[in-house]
């Protein structure tokens, strides 16, 4: 499945505020605001990709991914009430190129590891580190 150029704001769930996939999808210049979910606007149980994406001021994490992988590029991801990325499941692979996590928002204020938990391979992106 492909989504392009579309805006998913205001939407709620459990899991995946605005996208929960059990199969691959691919991403293309999409915002992602002001969803609500317990883990994520967005949760990944089978591989995505997002390109030209904004994930911001959703009011958990940004994107879960449960299984499978997560291609990301030219993304910002900022302004999340949870991680912005969570990756905490061994078995996922995250890939990130030219993107932006930044400000993300689990301890009710900025705190070191706060931006992405789990493990990613990023190149040419600017990650807060504290």
């Amino acid at each position: 499945m492909t989504i392009t150029d579309c805006v998913f704001a205001g939407n709620q769930s459990y899991l995946g505020g605005a996208i929960y996939n059990n199969g691959p999808v691919d991403v293309v210049r999409t915002i992602f605001a002001g969803n609500s979910a317990s883990d994520g606007a967005i949760y990944a149980q089978a591989p995505i990709t997002l390109t030209n994406c904004i994930v911001s001021c959703n009011s958990s994490r940004g994107v879960t991914i449960g299984y499978g992988t997560l291609v990301m590029s030219n993304c910002t991801v900022t302004s999340n009430g949870g991680y912005g990325i969570n990756n905490s499941f061994a078995a996922t692979t995250v890939s990130m190129k030219n993107s932006i996590v930044f400000f993300n928002n689990p301890c009710g204020t900025v705190c070191f590891g706060s931006q992405i938990i789990g493990p990613i391979a990023a190149s040419y992106c600017d990650i807060q580190m504290a």
